[in-house]
């Protein structure tokens, strides 16, 4: 009649699992995501932090651009020029940033007619002048200039910085 190998076996074991259904995979992707989660917010929390720093008074960071401007190797007659061009720069900012004047598209020769129309300190307007026209010399006309007038021309822009500071900020 029937044999026993005509009868049907059972079919345990035959079912295939997907990886992504299985528990290593659920536990890789869990770790994974916490650490994204992590990173994440820790360059959010560095990017606030850095954020919030209070910025620098205009006066403050002009006399650090003035005092690299002085470190760097600039006040030697062979780069006098870069050394103008960055003083009036710095001063150029300064005043944009500190009185919020619009004077940075300007050429030396406009900076002073706009100083007389805002009606800029005559002292400090004639300051600037003064440094100005040193300085004409030497980037257009590629005079060489003697590192006592850039030492000058510092001073005198350390003046004009400093005269400007409010007076609440002195005091401190």
């Amino acid at each position: 009649m029937h044999d026993q190998n005509d009868q049907l076996y059972d079919i345990y074991g035959m079912t295939h699992v997907p990886f992504w259904q299985t528990t290593s995979f659920y536990v890789v992707m869990g770790l994974l995501i916490t650490v994204m989660l992590a990173i994440m917010c820790w360059q959010l929390t560095r990017y606030w932090r850095l954020r919030a720093k209070p910025a620098l008074p205009p006066w403050e960071q002009a006399l650090i651009a003035l005092n690299k401007l002085c470190e760097k190797d600039m006040m030697t007659s062979a780069r006098s020029k870069e050394f103008y061009d960055r003083l009036t720069m710095i001063i150029k900012q300064y005043l944009h940033d500190r009185y919020a004047y619009d004077v940075m598209g300007k050429t030396d020769q406009e900076l002073l007619v706009y100083l007389d129309s805002v009606s800029f300190d005559a002292t400090l307007t004639e300051i600037i002048r003064n440094l100005l026209q040193g300085s004409v010399m030497i980037k257009f006309a590629h005079a060489q200039g003697a590192r006592e007038q850039m030492e000058r021309d510092i001073a005198s822009s350390i003046v004009v910085i400093k005269k400007t500071i409010p007076l609440v900020h002195k005091r401190q």
